[in-house]
């Protein structure tokens, strides 16, 4: 997937998302926070992929803050549209393999959310899913987070693969 994303920087293919409309206020606070929490649950979502010498390598950043891009469209159409592009740019790998984006439109908001299939698959998107729901509204209320703790690593590690090291090789054949 790789390798075709760099042949061809304007693909879609992988792309995977959704665009949802939302009903009634969105607490940004609250989703700001719970895309943090889930960017600290989920590595993929802090994975970006470079090439370096000839190989391929993964690096998994260390948490930071979510940067929550929102916007105001004049009309529902300009509002889906402003999502569809969200789903729909492509991937810069190096730099970045998913994004959000609130859209306030004049009847609803709308919350776009892309991210590559080189970092998630659609169960997993379900899985993410559920678990902003959760984390959501557990920030809304201000009570504390309803998901159990990740164990990091493989193999029983414990994490510490994940603490000892930001970047692992990747086997990868740029043809």
């Amino acid at each position: 997937m790789w390798a075709i994303q760099q042949r061809e920087r304007d693909a879609t293919a992988y792309n995977e998302g959704l665009l949802a409309r939302v009903e009634g206020p969105i607490d940004l606070a609250a989703l700001r926070a719970s895309l943090e929490v889930l960017t600290r649950r989920h590595p993929a979502l802090r994975t970006t992929f470079e090439e370096c010498d000839g190989q391929l390598w993964q690096r998994v950043a260390p948490s930071s803050a979510i940067e929550l891009q929102v916007e105001s469209a004049a009309s529902t159409e300009q509002a889906l549209a402003a999502g569809r592009a969200v789903l729909d740019a492509p991937f810069e790998l190096e730099r970045e393999a998913w994004r959000w984006r609130v859209i306030h439109g004049p009847e609803a908001s709308y919350i776009a959310f892309a991210i590559h299939h080189i970092v998630f698959d659609m169960w997993s998107f379900g899985v993410l899913l559920a678990e902003l729901g959760a984390v959501y509204g557990a920030c809304v209320a201000d009570q504390p987070l309803p998901l159990p703790a990740v164990e990091q690593g493989r193999g029983g590690s414990s994490g510490r693969a994940a603490r000892k090291s930001t970047s692992r090789r990747l086997r990868a054949s740029a043809t």
